[in-house]
């Protein structure tokens, strides 16, 4: 039992520390502001196996750097594309997002989560209807 209650006490300060480290990282930057016109992209309809490509484009409006650390996908159909992972103030950038349908059918959601020194999380997500003759759904 005191071995389960000494684990349990070194996960948690490793957890609390590795989490203080990340906002240092972060705070180091500052955060910064970003101008999206779109923070959502509707492909329509693509036949499966149809590989659709969209650029979401942004503007630097802050006093700082907008650092892009990392994207997160829901999907191993979606590929994420950084050109430029520092922009300065003023700057204009874009982040490409890349949907593979193959093997997929019907409506679908996919999100990107942005890890950036932002003051806001920021979330993007694209749709899709996906025809697929190969696959048939009876109700």
């Amino acid at each position: 039992m005191k071995r389960i209650v000494f684990i349990l006490l070194i996960t948690s300060l490793i957890a609390c520390n590795h989490k203080r480290e990340n906002t240092e990282s972060r705070s180091e930057s500052g955060p910064t502001e970003v101008q999206m016109d779109e923070t959502n992209h509707d492909f329509g309809i693509v036949k499966a196996g149809e590989i659709v490509v969209f650029d979401f484009a942004l503007v630097n409006t802050g006093t700082r750097n907008l650092v892009i650390k990392n994207t997160e996908v829901d999907c191993g159909c979606v590929q994420v594309h950084v050109v430029k992972e520092n922009i300065k103030p003023g700057e204009k950038g874009n982040i490409e997002v890349e949907f593979d349908s193959r093997g997929l059918f019907g409506k679908q959601l996919k999100t990107i989560d942005l890890d950036w020194n932002c003051k806001e999380p920021k979330q993007l997500v694209i749709f899709a209807t996906v025809e697929n003759d190969e696959i048939e759904i009876k109700y």
